[in-house]
């Protein structure tokens, strides 16, 4: 690498936001990891969405001078994140959850492949249930990929420049599912539509993420995605046109939720859309049947 090149990896500087609720105890790792990261210039905010006193206990140890704890009324992840965007002072901009942790070189490595014309950094992330990693998922975002495909972007797999991630709105603060596949989706709408930039990959695994049981992600979304589903079949009609297995998997979604609420028409409708859509999917006529029968979801 020339001195050039190094004087430019050297100077990406990252700000880290950590939303976090309910006074998690999980949040102090994920500052840890962030804090311990080998590439120095990054600051950390950790925007707490409601019970600031409770964060604020659990971080009292630490005195680190870059990092910033920002207390705000409840408005949901998508609020914090972008609440913490905002406040940072880096030209980049990263999250994480608060039961997330960073490997140690994940920032070095991104500012590894950052050249002038970047304006997103993508890499690879580990899902774990409980202490057994169960799947590595490539996130990244595709230009030339008109399906919903294009997007598969996580919290701790991705880092965005900030004048990027403001021009496309940030997070969507009405959805409460799926916001990151929306957000990539609009990243990609903005890149291809002229010479914003170019989206660079680092192949080292910049994360290991946390996933929830079936049952806790339940209660914590409750119709969230359903209403994201609704959203997406307006939003993204185009792309699903391209992506018949991802229309149809929205409209079972929403099949699902009409049937907790059992509301059977709706639900039959849905799963009839899936069909039409997909009538190769065992997955839609199943979903009918549970619809015809009024069978309620299991919590």
């Amino acid at each position: 690498m020339t001195q050039e090149a190094d004087a430019h990896t050297d100077s990406v500087g990252f700000t880290v936001v950590i939303p976090t609720h309910h006074g998690r105890q999980s949040v102090l790792r994920a500052v840890q990891s962030v804090l311990g990261q080998s590439h120095d210039a990054l600051e950390l905010i950790v925007v707490s969405d409601g019970e600031g006193g409770r964060t604020r206990e659990i971080l009292h140890g630490i005195t680190d001078p870059r990092m910033r704890v920002i207390e705000q009324e409840r408005l949901g992840v998508s609020g914090a994140r972008n609440r913490g965007a905002a406040a940072g002072t880096h030209p980049w901009v990263a999250f994480l959850d608060d039961d997330d942790e960073y490997r140690p070189d994940a920032l070095e490595s991104w500012s590894s492949v950052v050249d002038r014309e970047t304006v997103v950094v993508t890499a690879p992330v580990i899902f774990w249930s409980g202490t057994i990693p169960v799947e590595t998922v490539e996130c990244h975002l595709s230009m030339t990929d008109p399906s919903m495909r294009a997007s598969r972007i996580h919290p701790g797999g991705f880092a965005v420049r900030r004048d990027v991630f403001m021009a496309v709105g940030g997070f969507d603060e009405h959805l409460r599912y799926s916001e990151n596949l929306d957000l990539g989706l609009r990243l990609c709408e903005l890149i291809a539509s002229g010479d914003t930039g170019a989206v660079a990959y680092s192949s080292q695994v910049a994360a290991d993420l946390h996933r929830q049981a079936a049952t806790q992600r339940i209660r914590r979304y409750d119709s969230a995605p359903a209403d994201s589903a609704r959203v997406f079949l307006d939003r993204y009609a185009g792309r699903l046109a391209h992506d018949r297995a991802g229309a149809a998997s929205l409209h079972r979604i929403i099949s699902r939720q009409a049937r907790t609420i059992a509301d059977t028409r709706q639900s039959i409708r849905h799963a009839g859309s899936a069909i039409r859509i997909q009538p190769t999917n065992v997955h839609n006529y199943r979903s009918l049947l549970l619809a015809v029968l009024g069978t309620r979801p299991r919590s």
